[in-house]
């Protein structure tokens, strides 16, 4: 479930199934359309809208097995990911995506490389951070709203608890253990 950054303005909300899809309504949740061409995986983990969705009109829809990029504000769909990233959790957008275009992907592995994945150029190539300091799942995924400036990001692993990056991915501290750690805010 996604709400518009405009939400003031455009009233738009975005719900995503396990088997429909992505739908959106431009009412408030009153109606919704079904808004799916170019989604070729409708089974729907994570929606993420641009902090400058206004003017950008940019969102990214996280299935199981792929990610997918919108220009139009919704209306047509392209995929962005890469084969290697395998059963696909959170997407998260930096506060700052407008001008830094950066978005990460949270993955499952368990001890394997590329479990969180980075984009610098809005999805176009990616490559995974912070090697794998012992988790499985990262489920939750956070980014700190000034990202900019600290480059924090939170993921919250189903067996390690949660970890916290400082400098943008590159290396990890786990700084809560716990078991099924699947939400993350700042």
């Amino acid at each position: 479930l996604a709400v518009s950054p405009a939400y003031g303005t455009d009233h738009q909300v975005w719900t995503g199934s396990v088997d429909e899809g992505i739908a959106i309504s431009t009412d408030g949740g009153a109606t919704w359309t079904l808004r799916n061409n170019g989604i070729t995986d409708l089974a729907i983990h994570d929606i993420a809208l641009s902090p400058d969705y206004m003017h950008d009109r940019t969102a990214f829809v996280l299935a199981w097995k792929g990610l997918f990029k919108s220009t139009d504000g919704g209306q047509s769909w392209r995929q962005v990911s890469v084969s290697v990233m395998q059963e696909l959790h959170r997407v998260v957008l930096s506060p700052a995506y407008a001008s830094d275009h950066t978005l990460f992907v949270g993955t499952r592995g368990c001890q394997v490389e590329g479990v969180v994945w980075k984009s610098s150029d809005g999805g176009l190539t990616w490559s995974a951070v912070g090697g794998n300091p012992g988790w499985c799942h990262a489920r939750a995924l956070a980014i700190a709203p000034n990202f900019q400036s600290s480059h924090e990001l939170l993921v919250g692993d189903d067996w390690g608890g949660v970890y916290r990056s400082t400098n943008g991915g590159t290396s990890w501290l786990r700084v809560h253990e716990s078991r099924f750690s699947w939400a993350a805010a700042y």
